[in-house]
């Protein structure tokens, strides 16, 4: 096994929680959560502490924040980004523990703020804290170490035993271990078979521009999140899109579709973008390729000056909403 150097960062969640007597609250941090997280009492760590042990692998530490994830906001997904930032020099792999809530919202942030990232940045967390029962935080954070122990780059959620890219990735599940999904198929792997994401990565430093790496801090932004549904009217949207907000993601209908029967609802898009708004649109499905050219309404979309996030996450289009407003 290479030497290996990597950088920790806590950030709170359910992986960092402990049962206070009113309920569960993040208060483990640095390296006293990753003492328990490899410690004897999790079998699945073992190789990851002996490796440890024998100085293959060194583990620095950085308690950034302690926070329930619900608390996660735009500013504490800039903090991360600059951490990430200044380690990137010194550090074989990042891996920042998170919470499960808006894990997939600021592994979105961190792709679009931090370009062409020359080693592993992966997050993880757990569905049950590092002192519950069964808990999945151990084989978690010990899948995260043995991805970046692997020659890739780039920024992934590592959860339930998969690697998902983090532009794709969004959580499905409250409970289940296998929280998160890709929404797209072609960018989640299996932790135990990276090959083919490792020869992803050998095709890509062959045929690629060489781009660098960059760094830009999103900004405060007030994005509005719609969802296409049967109740739904022309009239309501005119009213959400008149509420201050900065830009719109509008989840639509399998490849792209609204209901055209009702015409206020192309008028009122259009009307907006007439007024410098950015609409982004996206389907709602999970597994997703979003096509505005198959059917007339998205084409009547298309010609309104909606902007179309093809097969990426919910998330990753809010992020990339908040990172193209003016």
């Amino acid at each position: 096994m290479m030497n290996k150097k990597i950088k920790i960062i806590t950030t709170g969640g359910t992986i960092a929680c402990h049962e206070g007597g009113n309920g569960f609250r993040p208060d483990v941090e640095g390296d006293n959560l990753i003492n328990r997280l490899l410690s004897k009492d999790f079998p699945e760590a073992e190789d990851i502490r002996k490796a440890a042990d024998k100085g293959e692998i060194r583990f620095d530490f950085c308690s950034l924040m302690c926070i329930d994830s619900s608390d996660m906001r735009i500013r504490d997904q800039v903090k991360i980004a600059e951490e990430v930032s200044r380690s990137l020099d010194d550090y074989d792999g990042i891996i920042i523990t998170h919470g499960t809530d808006t894990m997939a919202y600021t592994a979105a942030a961190l792709s679009v703020m931090l370009r062409n990232v020359p080693v592993p940045v992966i997050l993880t967390g757990s569905q049950l804290s590092v002192d519950e029962e069964g808990t999945d935080a151990s084989v978690n954070f010990c899948d995260s170490v043995r991805a970046v122990m692997k020659e890739i780059r780039g920024i992934y959620i590592c959860f339930g035993g998969y690697l998902i890219d983090g532009r794709y990735a969004t959580k499905v599940d409250s409970d289940d271990p296998n929280a998160f999904v890709s929404t797209d198929r072609a960018y989640i792997y299996n932790i135990n078979d990276l090959e083919l994401l490792i020869t992803r990565h050998e095709l890509l430093m062959e045929n690629e521009t060489k781009e660098e790496f960059s760094f830009k801090p999103l900004a405060e932004k007030e994005i509005l999140l719609i969802k296409m549904h049967p109740a739904f009217s022309g009239k309501v949207l005119r009213n959400m899109l008149g509420s201050g907000c900065e830009a719109a993601v509008i989840e639509l209908y399998g490849k792209g579709g609204l209901p055209a029967g009702d015409e206020e609802f192309l008028s009122v898009i259009e009307d907006y973008i007439k007024k410098g708004m950015r609409v982004f649109v996206i389907s709602q499905c999970i597994y997703r390729d979003t096509d505005l050219t198959r059917y007339e309404v998205g084409r009547k979309l298309l010609a309104k000056g909606v902007e179309v996030i093809k097969n990426y996450s919910t998330e990753y289009a809010i992020m990339y909403a908040v990172s193209s407003v003016e």
